[in-house]
């Protein structure tokens, strides 16, 4: 699939989760394929009716969609996968979705959604981690790239610190203004979760472009498994840290 098509796609499934957008009836219109159908994730089956009647609402949703992917099943069908972490109530609910798009001489329509949900680890191994850095702007961009294309956002900020991770106000990694912050020493890096091989390839190109430093290109280790594909960093003070998905 070319890259114009494949923003294209990307475009138009955000637009499913931007309320400006999802709630605009012309638009919908538009998007939504006359024989759609959802299996949601309750379980239940949804019509193209049942998904164009729906009121109004906020949606706070992770942009960009986490492991966003396309792959074409036949030049004009293409199948998107991405994972979603929405928060309902205040509770971040996190689901694997599917969605099949077919080509029309009008554009992209949308024929079939599926989202399955899926629990992340209750009793996680660590509750956070942090690093010191001597430049907070510099290490914000760089972080704000690398953690983004792994579906990863600020979720707060302050003039001494900023954390990273998906709920408000609840950080998994955090960076803390120190000015005589020095990385650790040899042996040490910090590996985070990808949700695909493109967000390996997204975390390595993207944060290199706002100060990083290459420790790694993205591609498989198959000294640490067959299915081990993984990219490596220096951040701007030095801190070593990896991207990696086992899918």
């Amino acid at each position: 699939m070319n890259a114009q098509d494949r923003e294209m796609l990307e475009r138009l499934e955000e637009e499913l989760w931007r309320e400006e957008t999802r709630f605009d009836p012309h638009r919908m219109n538009e998007v939504i394929g006359p024989d759609f159908f959802e299996f949601g994730r309750s379980g239940r089956v949804y019509a193209r009716e049942d998904t164009l009647s729906v009121p109004r609402q906020p949606i706070e949703v992770v942009f960009p969609l986490p492991g966003f992917t396309v792959r074409l099943l036949h030049p004009d069908i293409a199948q998107v996968t991405y994972n979603s972490a929405v928060t309902y109530d205040g509770v971040v609910q996190h689901a694997r979705r599917s969605s099949i798009w077919s080509r029309t001489s009008d554009g992209w329509v949308l024929r079939f959604h599926q989202g399955t949900p899926y629990s992340v680890s209750s009793n996680p191994l660590l509750h956070h981690i942090s690093f010191g850095v001597r430049d907070l702007a510099l290490s914000g961009a760089f972080y704000d790239a690398a953690l983004g294309a792994l579906g990863f956002r600020r979720v707060f900020a302050d003039e001494t610190a900023i954390g990273y991770g998906l709920e408000e106000g609840k950080d998994k990694f955090c960076l803390k203004l120190r000015h005589n912050a020095h990385p650790p020493g040899a042996g040490s890096h910090l590996a985070f979760t990808a949700p695909s091989r493109d967000a390996v390839r997204a975390f390595h190109e993207s944060a290199l472009r706002v100060g990083g430093s290459d420790d790694g290109t993205p591609g498989l280790r198959p000294h640490y498994g067959p299915t081990y594909y993984a990219a490596f960093l220096i951040d701007p003070d030095g801190h070593r840290i990896e991207a990696v998905c086992k899918a």
